[in-house]
């Protein structure tokens, strides 16, 4: 037994580095990536979020909730499966609510990936807002947005 312990032992590093000279960075791809992705804070990208929960709060839900600021915007995750995934970073943050007459603060969690703009062109971002997740497309309570 201690035999198929240290065997196995010594066998990791080995299986590691074969398993990196299998799988390039996500960049070094035939079509690869940039691997650069705009940071948590970036105001396109909290732009974008708010655009979109806007339009389809009040196109396809007929709401009046739009999102008119942020706080608490930080980086959970980068690139958390490797360097040989599409490259992307998670991020959480704190949103302001604003419609029915009141302002609440709910938890977006989004995930701004590189290769997933408009027609694989430039950056991409999805998004969920802990509440109001109404096709509980990221359940349970946005947990598929975070790593």
């Amino acid at each position: 037994m201690l035999v198929l312990a240290v065997a196995a032992a010594c066998a990791a590093p080995l299986a590691a580095s074969a398993q990196s000279r299998l799988a390039p960075p996500a960049e070094q791809r035939e079509i690869g990536w940039r691997g650069a992705v705009p940071a948590c804070d970036d105001a396109r990208v909290l732009a974008e979020i708010a655009a979109r929960f806007t339009r389809r709060e009040g196109g396809f839900w007929k709401s009046p909730l739009h999102i008119s600021g942020y706080e608490k915007i930080r980086e959970v995750a980068l690139r958390p499966w490797g360097a040989s995934y599409i490259p992307r970073r998670f991020c959480t943050a704190s949103a302001h609510l604003d419609g029915h007459g009141r302002t609440q603060r709910r938890r977006v969690d989004y995930v701004i990936l590189d290769g997933m703009g408009p027609i694989g062109l430039g950056w991409g971002v999805q998004y969920c807002v802990s509440g109001v997740e109404r096709h509980l497309h990221a359940a349970p309570d946005c947990r598929m947005k975070r790593p």
